[in-house]
């Protein structure tokens, strides 16, 4: 009975502390799931190239322009160009402004949008509310028509600076 006793008493704080350990996965100032904007961006693939962590970001400031941001990756052994993309809108699909008209992806390698480069995907005219999905289509020479479903992000924070 003494033996019962004495091992129950002596796994007690082996379960708290373990407990304590397993439900606190990350806490504090730079706990990940405080950040929900690093999970947000979508991924999909067309054949040879994948877009990664893509979303769109809402201006603060009505009038102003919605940002589309990517990273486009062309992970073939041929090059590929990025020649539209689309947004579904209220009355049908929106043509967002690609800039250059066109992206040029060379074999294994990634670019970014917006980046070092002057490449930029904006849309004007379309009131998008933050925290809602839109239909995108991008549209590529080679591997084809990749439709997604984005997230509208609101610039304030960690794309405003704010």
């Amino acid at each position: 009975m003494r033996t019962r006793l004495v091992r129950r008493y002596a796994t007690a704080p082996l379960a708290l502390v373990v407990a304590a350990a397993l439900t606190s996965c990350s806490v504090g100032v730079e706990a990940g799931t405080l950040d929900p904007q690093r999970l947000s961006g979508a991924k999909a693939d067309a054949g040879q190239v994948k877009v990664r962590n893509a979303l769109i970001v809402a201006p603060t400031d009505e009038g102003d322009d919605y940002a589309l941001i990517a990273t486009i990756i062309n992970d073939g052994t041929t090059e590929d160009t990025l020649t539209g993309v689309e947004v579904a809108g209220p009355d049908g699909p929106v043509d967002v402004d690609l800039r250059p008209s066109t992206v040029d992806l060379a074999p294994e390698t990634a670019v970014v949008v917006p980046g070092e480069s002057d490449t930029s995907m904006s849309i004007e005219d379309l009131d998008l509310e933050a925290g809602t999905y839109v239909q995108t289509t991008f549209r590529f020479e080679t591997a084809g028509v990749l439709q997604m479903s984005l997230l509208v992000l609101s610039e304030v924070a960690v794309y405003g600076g704010n």
